[in-house]
Order: C-alpha cells, then structure tokens, then sequence
C-alpha cells in the first residue's frame, strides 16, 4: 500500500508539473531553439519535483530524519564566501557575459552577520556610476524587513519579508518576467507574495554588463560602503533566464520547497551558475569551502 501511494504521488505532482508549466507557456505555439531549450528546462524541473516526492514517505517525513531535517550534500565541496566590509568595500565580481534578458529566476542561500544594514543580494548594471539598477536584489533592513527589486531603475517589488535573524541560513527565490510584470518572492521554500507590476511590463533589462554580489555598483568608483553590503555568507546563486510561471500554484511551490530543502547546485544557472561561473573576490573577500549539510554550510 505504502508504495502504491507513493508512486501514485510521483505520478501526480509529475503530471501536474508538466501540465502546469507547459499550458502557462505563453510561447507554446512556438518550434524555434529557444522553444527546445525552454522545454528541456521545464523536463529538468519535472525531475527534479518527482524527486522531491520521492524523497518522501507517506508520513510526509524525508529520507534520514523528521520532516524538514537537513539533507547531506555529500557531493558539495563548493565554497561559500564571506563579507564583512570591513576596511574596503567587499563584493563578488561574476565572470561572464550576461545576455539580455526579458525574465529570470534568481535564487541562492545566505546568512547574516549583520541585520542592521541593507543586504544587496545582487546587482547587475551597465554603468557602474551611473546606472547601476538594471537588476538589483536586496534585503532591507528595519522592522519589518523588505525584499526589494528594481529593474531599470523601476521599482518593481518591496514586500516584507519574514523576520531574517543574524546567525542563520536562508534560501531565497525571485523570480519576474517582462511580458505580464509577473513576480514572486519566496524565503526558505514558502511563498512570501506574488503579484504583477504594471509599469515593469515590456521591460528589457540590457546585456553586456557586469553583475555582483555583496555590494551596490554605485560604491565601487569611490571604495566606501554606504550601507548597502552584504556582511555575512553567501553560497550557490544561480541566475536563469526562466521565470516562475504560476508561482501561486502547488507545483511551483513544491519545486521552490525542494531547492530550499536540498542543494540544489546546479538548478538554474543557466546564465549565472555557482559551480561553472568564474567569479572574482574583491576587497579581501573570503572563500572556504560549504559543509555537507544542507541549510548549514
């Protein structure tokens, strides 16, 4: 019985993944490459989501412990930096061209040191002194916290997020797209808000520029940190140009559950990947390697 419920369980979430992603494609009719590549995608995460009910048993518990017990990566060995902008400003250069995009998905884990200041996540931009919010992704601090995006210097989200304690790892999720304005948020798996921006709609956020992590680029020129440095860890950010369509939907949200629950090292890098893409350390940035545990790097 218990494993005919589990298999009926894969069959169901994988049906429905499927299902869901592909109806919601607004470029269904379409057989060029990118078609093909956009379908590959969405196999991947079909995969992944059977995986992820698999790893379950029909208590709801996973593999090697109680539900929501962190999972062994026992294939990991990748680094995590730290930041504590202390003396000069401290940020991760990505090594690698950034196309143009009209959607993405950026996700990562990360701990703070320090909960007093705005966290800059990530940071892409064309001109690092003059126009620097082509995509920016950052945790505000105050009370409450707000996860803030800008797209072109257009303020498409600021929602509040869930209290984000100093001491602790988190894995975050944004995801938008160009052609509906649609966007979500989610923290450790849960989906903190969804909605659609109007005035982001049509946006193209431009290729040929440089993106980073731990800092905003608008205080590299002159090397003092104005407040907006990440000071704490950062590990496996990846940045890929899909979007999340549906994210109100049980599949997306039990996908974005199963990236906060496992690894997930090579889920989504296809423009920005943890494992492959160069990266550059700057302002005495330390780089050591994650534990093999899940959550606790």
């Amino acid at each position: 019985m218990q494993i005919a419920d589990t298999a009926c369980r894969q069959l169901h979430a994988a049906f429905l993944l499927h299902l869901t992603l592909y109806l919601a494609s607004p470029r269904l009719a379409s057989q060029t490459s990118s078609h093909r590549m956009l379908v590959t995608t969405r196999m991947s995460l079909l995969l992944l989501l059977v995986t992820a009910v698999a790893a379950q048993d029909s208590s709801g518990e996973y593999w090697g412990g109680t539900k929501g017990a962190p999972q062994l990566c026992t294939q990991n060995g990748l680094p995590k930096l730290m930041l504590n902008q202390t003396g000069y400003v401290q940020y991760c250069h990505y090594m690698t061209d950034i196309p143009t995009m009209t959607s993405f998905t950026l996700h990562f884990w990360f701990h703070l040191l320090d909960a007093s200041r705005t966290s800059t996540m990530f940071n892409y931009g064309l001109d690092e002194g003059r126009n620097t919010n082509n995509l920016t992704v950052q945790l505000e601090s105050g009370f409450p916290q707000y996860w803030r995006l800008e797209i072109n210097d257009v303020l498409v989200i600021r929602v509040p997020s869930p209290l984000v304690r100093v001491g602790e790892w988190h894995h975050a999720l944004v995801s938008w797209q160009s052609l509906t304005g649609q966007w979500s948020v989610f923290l450790d798996g849960d989906l903190v808000e969804s909605g659609s921006s109007v005035q982001s709609r049509g946006l193209v956020v431009p290729g040929g520029g440089n993106a980073v992590s731990g800092q905003h680029q608008n205080t590299l020129h002159n090397g003092e940190d104005v407040g907006q440095g990440l000071e704490g860890w950062m590990t496996l950010l990846q940045l890929s140009r899909e979007p999340l369509y549906q994210p109100d939907s049980y599949a997306i949200k039990r996908y974005v559950k199963f990236l906060a629950t496992f690894c997930s090292k090579d889920v989504g890098g296809d423009i920005i990947g943890w494992r492959v893409t160069p990266r550059k350390g700057y302002g005495g940035i330390m780089e050591t390697p994650g534990r093999q545990t899940c959550g606790y790097f």
